[in-house]
């Protein structure tokens, strides 16, 4: 575990549940826009699955509605099943599509078990995502010795890492019984994590 992951997973065990809950959906939906590119490019996914898992969501967070275990089980196979294999799809928008789903089950797993590492493992997706991005962005070489400063330097990582911590320290000060459409939307990162233009294929 990184500097960063080591302080964000520090301030992340302050957070009650929910919010725990809310900082992983948030990311989540950052990442939604790669897998619905990533379907209109290949034909292939199904981005309702994805569009229905924010909604479960954000209802649990916000309505305390409750879906049953058997009902997230079921819709984490069925986006798993919708999960590009990189076997078929060997490109940077197939990998940022999966991050995206692998992303969206931990959310919905973290309602399962309440385990702060599923919570983990989607910034480490969101970062996974930026490093791939920042490499085809650039052109790196895989064998330039300063490659991971580079990318720990990018405007794009910088920004996000900053946003997430921010998040947390913001999560630490709202009434999770009154979230409102207007918070979330405050609390949303209006630009997005990656340029998707750059990649579009």
């Amino acid at each position: 575990m990184n500097t960063f992951e080591e302080k964000i997973k520090e301030k992340l065990l302050l957070l009650p549940s929910k919010a725990k809950l809310l900082f992983a959906s948030l990311l989540c939906e950052r990442l939604q826009p790669h897998y619905i590119a990533f379907e209109e490019n290949y034909k292939w996914g199904d981005k309702e699955l994805f569009e229905n898992a924010l909604t479960l969501l954000y209802g649990f967070i916000i309505n305390n509605d409750s879906a049953s275990d058997d009902e997230i089980k079921e819709l984490i196979v069925n986006i798993d099943l919708n999960t590009p294999d990189m076997e078929d799809f060997g490109s940077a928008l197939s990998s940022f599509a999966l991050n995206a789903c692998t992303s969206v089950n931990s959310a919905l797993n973290y309602i399962l078990d309440s385990n702060v590492n599923h919570v983990m493992d989607i910034i480490s997706y969101t970062l996974d995502t930026l490093d791939m991005y920042i490499q085809e962005k650039e052109n790196m070489n895989t064998y330039d010795p300063t490659r991971d400063i580079q990318i720990d330097y990018d405007n794009f990582m910088i920004d996000e890492k900053r946003y997430q911590l921010d998040l947390v320290e913001k999560l630490l000060t709202i009434d999770l019984n009154n979230i409102t459409d207007n918070l979330l939307d405050s609390l949303r990162n209006k630009h997005p994590i990656i340029d998707l233009s750059v990649l579009r294929e």
